[in-house]
């Protein structure tokens, strides 16, 4: 039987013009931008022949997030996420969540392209020579912190958090995108199975909220640590849904 997407390329071009939408607000000259360092003409293709010379991969002459967008969506077809939904859906779910910290070019087109190292034939090479070595790097980073070990209370508080603060160190859009790649797994983990839930719930409560505060974005740990109550206490958060419900009716 051929699998049927709950979601059709239409939809997922509409939901990545919402992104640009959103992009457009407060970064206006990245919607055209054809290169990270250059946004007054197309970059070169060189030898540029990777494996996802597809005619559904845009040509450089298309601006950056356009092509990123393309890439990860060729990447990721046939993929799809526990909910049923096209992979990519997530990829662009991460992008708006920078969007929504107003992040730079690199950390949006990072976001488009994180998961494709991981879970995709691409390459870092590939990326290098398509979207360039600062894009690599940053592609490199999310999928190293994303293979950090939690295992232990004792780990939680000693070398894998020290390492996450070495990432950040180094460039502090890696644990920004793998924040917002956490957020938007979160938001998604109703489809996971309750021993994953308690399992990430627990991860994000220990490592990725406090990133967040650190970092000063209340938003984020306020909404990380919300979902982690949902699926830590669900039977204290079921009470507490029907408290506000009931408030809510009194009014």
């Amino acid at each position: 039987e051929d699998y049927v997407p709950l979601i059709d390329e239409d939809e997922l071009d509409d939901i990545f013009e919402d992104l640009m939408a959103k992009v457009e607000q407060y970064n206006p000259g990245a919607i055209d931008a054809y290169s990270i360092s250059d946004t007054s003409r197309p970059p070169s293709t060189g030898d540029n022949a990777t494996i996802l010379q597809t005619d559904e991969t845009s040509p450089p002459s298309i601006p950056l997030l356009q092509r990123a967008y393309n890439y990860a969506k060729t990447a990721h077809r046939g993929q799809c996420r526990k909910s049923g939904e096209p992979y990519i859906t997530h990829p662009l779910g991460v992008a708006e969540i920078i969007a929504d910290m107003k992040l730079d070019l690199p950390s949006l087109v990072t976001a488009l392209l994180h998961d494709t190292v991981e879970d995709t034939s691409v390459t870092l090479s590939d990326i290098s020579i398509e979207f360039g070595e600062e894009i690599s790097r940053l592609v490199d980073g999310v999928t190293k912190v994303g293979r950090l070990p939690f295992s232990s209370s004792e780990e939680l508080q000693s070398e894998n958090y020290r390492k996450l603060i070495l990432a950040m160190a180094r460039d502090i859009r890696v644990v920004l995108v793998k924040l917002a790649d956490r957020a938007h797994n979160m938001r998604t983990l109703q489809y996971m199975t309750p021993e994953k839930q308690r399992k990430i719930a627990k991860e994000t409560m220990d490592i990725y909220a406090p990133l967040a505060h650190r970092l000063g974005i209340h938003w984020l740990k306020t909404e990380l640590e919300d979902n982690c109550f949902r699926y830590l206490y669900p039977e204290e958060y079921q009470k507490l849904v029907a408290e506000v419900k009931g408030r809510e009716a009194e009014r």
